[in-house]
């Protein structure tokens, strides 16, 4: 919404969601949210104005991220993002052998979700395995314990293909989750396990094979 500053200050009523359409049907009104995760920079900040999360905080600086924005989104009759992280606190030894681009996010990410009242999350995406199937099945039981339904995850394919039913004002939504994108295309063609390190690598981008880890997972 934009609000010319020569109306500042006097009374304006914006209609941002309608439940009726012209002819007076019941709509159902969407919210997809894009790419979402509380690792990296939210937890080592480069810049002042970053929110900060703290682990063990009960999970309330995790819901001041999205609290400015937690009304609005929670007013759609579904509510979604793509959980692109990993759920846990995983070691970088445990990660996806020599992947270069690793993303983790603490357990106070699902009071992120809690905040946003989201009705379920994707995770058909390229960070799903960052840290195998462990991390995988970590995020999977997070969202299940949390009861946050979820589409397009799992450590099988049966799993991940499987389809998600919503029951939303009277309809039946059925959703599924695919990315065609994997780590060879976002993460500078990711070698195989057996791939020598190049001569010219330029240093701190080592990668992080089994046996020499010296790249961060908070990279990006």
């Amino acid at each position: 919404m934009v609000v010319d500053r020569s109306v500042a200050g006097t009374e304006t009523t914006t209609r941002l969601l309608a439940e009726t359409g012209p002819l007076g049907e019941r709509l159902i009104v969407m919210h997809f949210a894009g790419d979402a995760m509380l690792g990296r920079r939210y937890i080592e900040p480069t810049q002042d104005v970053t929110a900060v999360v703290t682990p063990g905080d009960g999970g309330a600086s995790a819901r001041a991220v999205v609290a400015p924005i937690a009304d609005l989104f929670a007013a759609a009759d579904v509510r979604s993002l793509n959980l692109e992280t990993v759920v846990g606190n995983f070691t970088l030894a445990d990660a996806y052998p020599k992947k270069r681009f690793l993303l983790q996010s603490p357990p106070e990410t699902i009071d992120l979700l809690d905040e946003l009242a989201a009705s379920f999350v994707t995770l058909g995406n390229n960070h799903t395995r960052d840290w195998l199937d462990a991390g995988a099945q970590a995020t999977v039981e997070a969202l299940d314990e949390a009861g946050v339904p979820f589409v397009g995850g799992g450590t099988t394919i049966a799993e991940a293909s499987a389809p998600l039913l919503l029951d939303v004002a009277g309809y039946r939504l059925g959703l599924l989750s695919y990315t065609s994108v994997n780590g060879d295309f976002v993460n500078d063609n990711l070698p195989d396990a057996g791939a020598p390190i190049p001569d010219d690598l330029a240093e701190g981008e080592a990668g992080n094979s089994k046996s020499e880890r010296s790249a961060s997972p908070e990279r990006a």
